[in-house]
């Protein structure tokens, strides 16, 4: 059954731009100040989103006095958006180092992972991404199946900055888990059970 409420949560470094991008978001103009270091959850009504689903936009603060609140976040959070600054490597690099650990120690144990995805913040400051930036994010994704999707967005131009919430939105109301383990890159077990049911309903002539 589709979700009628869904709660993303923005993570990163300090600076990435993670709160720029939701106050764009909501606002439709980028925030010249940003009064909060962290902002409080935003709603986003049915009436205003992707899917008709109401959206919780929870932002986080990367301060280690403040880890035990993240955790909080990442365990009511429904999708992940891990957000990196494209002018500083280094906050890419901790995505892959840092935050990507933090997020997968929480689900220990679990058979499903949160779906996630990957936003790189301020494209209106470089002409393109280079190359081994391109490269570093498919081996992230490669080797952490449950993020599935790489967007770049401008909050001071507005660009894609709808469309990485409308993504974020559908990992969690359309979700992969119950259909593919990303873990062990194969069909569920109980999807596996499900298509041989269908089969076997629609095989009339029994010839398997």
């Amino acid at each position: 059954m589709m979700k009628d409420h869904v709660k993303i949560l923005f993570m990163g470094d300090d600076g990435v731009g993670k709160s720029s991008l939701i106050v764009s978001n909501i606002c439709n103009y980028f925030p010249q100040i940003v009064n909060n270091n962290v902002l409080e959850d935003v709603v986003i009504p049915t009436a205003c989103s992707a899917n008709d689903t109401c959206v919780t936009l929870m932002d986080s603060s990367s301060m280690i006095h403040e880890r035990e609140n993240l955790k909080q976040k990442i365990l009511l959070a429904d999708s992940i958006i891990f957000v990196y600054d494209v002018t500083r490597l280094e906050t890419l690099q901790n995505i892959h180092t840092l935050w990507i650990p933090l997020v997968i120690e929480l689900q220990q144990g679990k058979s499903i992972r949160k779906p996630a995805m990957i936003v790189g913040t301020k494209i209106d400051l470089l002409d393109s991404p280079a190359a081994e930036e391109t490269e570093y994010i498919s081996t992230i994704m490669e080797t952490h199946r449950f993020i599935f999707f790489y967007l770049l967005c401008s909050s001071l131009r507005l660009i894609n900055i709808h469309e990485v919430i409308s993504h974020a939105e559908e990992l969690a109301t359309y979700p992969v888990a119950p259909i593919y383990d990303v873990v062990h890159t194969d069909l569920t077990f109980t999807c596996r059970q499900e298509f041989q049911r269908i089969f076997r309903i629609l095989d009339l002539d029994h010839d398997n």
